[in-house]
């Protein structure tokens, strides 16, 4: 990786944008989970149960980490040509 700018929608491409817009997306699953929890579990089973406000932290890193991974497999993965074979052209149409 290197800090060069790319044209959008390059295959591989890392934005800060994208990347803080991943964390965020994150924290909100993570967020509507712990709410949903908080309001439909019993409170004494909360109680004798872990602690669930990390989940809130362990999705926003999830969110991060599934960013970057398909980054990483965008960018040495993915065919960027164009595949114009009789069978390929069946299956799309």
């Amino acid at each position: 990786m290197n800090s060069s700018y790319f044209v959008p929608g390059t295959n591989g491409g890392v934005s800060w944008i994208g990347l803080v817009c991943s964390v965020v997306g994150g924290l909100v699953v993570g967020l509507f989970y712990y709410i949903m929890i908080l309001n439909t579990v019993d409170t004494a089973v909360l109680q004798l149960a872990a602690p669930q406000w990390p989940i809130i932290i362990v999705a926003a890193f999830g969110g991060l980490f599934g960013s970057i991974l398909d980054s990483v497999l965008g960018a040495t993965l993915q065919y960027s040509g164009n595949v114009l074979s009789d069978f390929v052209c069946f299956l799309l149409f």
